[in-house]
């Protein structure tokens, strides 16, 4: 039997590539397996890397299946910190030779590290402490948000604009397409082929305010500045290269950490888009199943794992709106979560407050591997928000115009 330990530590300085972090749910049991492919740390051990979100004061425990070393750190990523001390040397790790160590949060992103020689299998608990607290670690990195409301309902509808105009904050910041107000018809149609229960009643929809979306979805290249900036995880590109590649195994957590990311460093208002934000523009003024018309071809997008991988962004067409892979590549994060269809759904562009975020957080757009009527317009899919997968990615929108009177800055 392998003899696991897990090891709450970073990345040597010999490690040449940013490790991916897996988020961990408190009160969630996640199993992983350390394979011949997993980086190695200083000790040359294989080694995963994870996060956990907390709150200033949340009492934690973190425990695995076989004893070991246990470390809890603050840095902000798992190759920020060389120290193997097993006490706090000022560093924000805490460390002890035993399967579980309890401790109080000071609040933000805490890292975790598993490492072993050998290859093998464990599992992870992070939960809520039953007795003491142990030690009050520092804070851990901060945890990006992006601003309350979205891009339409926050917006200025005096702002000046024209149709098809583009805006790009920073040099590595998403090309940013600007969409008009407009009225459109939210849901499918009962006869529409492909269609689910989810996707009505229909109703319509009256977007106030120009706001403006990604014109391709958030790429490798802009996603990793986030991360060379020490904000959001790094995470893994599944060996087909990253450039401009749609960013791909990421969760809710991770994209909403890249809007929080961009709004502070552009000083504009970032957001994921709603629902209704993302099937109007994907809509394009169309009222068929895709924006392509009655049907969809292998030459309109990547579907029907046609390539078994994604594609660099901008590879098909765009949409009457100059938007591209609004159907497939990559399946792509909204803020909405799914309630009873759309009943008592909001009719202005914002996110619905109900649904269950913890199982049904809505994705748009289908991915490479999808069949066409998952990547209609209407389409709905779902998965808990901590979900990540080679087919999952993220495109933004943001906010035009000044702020509102009083209205806090991201």
């Amino acid at each position: 039997m392998i003899k696991c330990a897990l090891v709450f530590a970073a990345l040597a300085a010999s490690v040449s590539t940013a490790m991916a972090q897996t988020p961990l749910e408190i009160g969630q049991t996640h199993t992983g397996v350390l394979t011949a492919q997993n980086p190695r740390n200083q000790k040359g051990e294989l080694t995963d890397c994870y996060s956990v979100d907390t709150q200033p004061g949340d009492q934690l425990t973190v425990s695995v299946t076989l004893n070991g070393l246990l470390r809890v750190g603050r840095a902000p990523s798992c190759g920020a910190v060389k120290t193997w001390d097993l006490q706090d040397n000022g560093t924000g790790w805490f460390a002890v030779r035993h399967s579980t160590v309890t401790f109080q949060s000071s609040g933000g992103t805490y890292l975790i590290s598993a490492g072993h020689p050998n290859q093998g299998s464990y599992a992870i608990l992070v939960a809520r402490a039953a007795g003491g607290a142990g030690p009050v670690l520092p804070a851990g990195a901060p945890i990006l948000q992006s601003p309350p409301g979205t891009a339409s309902t926050t917006g200025s509808s005096a702002a000046a604009l024209s149709d098809g105009e583009t805006i790009k904050d920073c040099e590595r910041c998403p090309l940013m397409a600007v969409i008009l107000p407009g009225s459109f018809i939210m849901g499918s149609p009962d006869e529409e082929e492909g269609r689910r229960s989810n996707e009505g009643p229909r109703h319509l929809v009256t977007i106030a305010s120009a706001f403006a979306i990604g014109a391709h979805e958030v790429t490798f290249d802009e996603y990793d500045t986030s991360v060379a900036e020490q904000a959001c995880r790094a995470v893994p590109d599944q060996g087909w290269g990253r450039g401009r590649r749609p960013v791909i195994h990421v969760s809710y957590r991770d994209a909403q950490c890249y809007a929080g990311w961009l709004s502070q460093k552009t000083q504009q208002r970032y957001f994921l888009p709603s629902e209704a934000e993302w099937e109007y523009a994907a809509r394009a003024g169309s009222e068929t199943p895709w924006n392509t018309g009655t049907a969809i071809i292998a030459s309109d997008a990547n579907i029907l794992n046609q390539y078994g991988q994604t594609v660099p962004v901008g590879s098909y067409p765009p949409n009457a709106f100059g938007l591209f892979d609004m159907h497939g590549n990559v399946t792509e994060w909204t803020q909405d979560c799914m309630d009873t269809g759309y009943l008592g759904a909001p009719t202005d562009g914002s996110a619905a407050s109900g649904g269950d975020c913890s199982a049904k957080a809505i994705l748009r757009g289908g991915s490479y591997v999808q069949l066409p009527d998952e990547a209609r317009s209407a389409a709905r899919s779902f998965g808990p928000r901590q979900l990540s997968n080679s087919g999952i990615g993220f495109r933004v929108t943001r906010a035009l115009g000044p702020l509102a009177p009083g209205a806090p800055r991201p």
